[in-house]
């Protein structure tokens, strides 16, 4: 299961008609997201006995790492779909300059 703009981008392609193209994204989205998910479960595990600092900080870069990979795999293939106007465009490239500017445009 994907979080909520996973399932977003593969349904929106779905309804566009894209549905090969869609299960092919979904597998990917799939892939990162579980290792992504496998990081946090590990860094949970680390906390819970109490681990050193370095180990807590290396698993922190880990997770870090995972979710960028799976945001960046999710702003690659928005360009799939209509779902690439709007905030979810941009995903991947520097979240939070593209959003301030959406804001600016206000």
């Amino acid at each position: 299961m994907l979080p909520i703009m996973g399932e977003a981008l593969v349904s929106s392609l779905v309804s566009e008609g894209f549905t090969k193209k869609a299960k092919q994204i979904e597998a990917k989205l799939g892939k990162l997201y579980n290792k992504m998910y496998q990081q946090e479960q590990k860094l949970q595990r680390n906390l819970s006995r109490n681990a050193s600092a370095s180990t807590i900080s290396n698993r922190m870069k880990k997770v870090n790492n995972s979710q960028k990979a799976y945001l960046k795999g999710l702003g690659k293939y928005a360009g799939y779909s209509g779902l690439q106007q709007g905030t979810s465009s941009a995903l991947g490239r520097g979240t939070g300059n593209t959003i301030n500017n959406l804001n600016d445009g206000k």
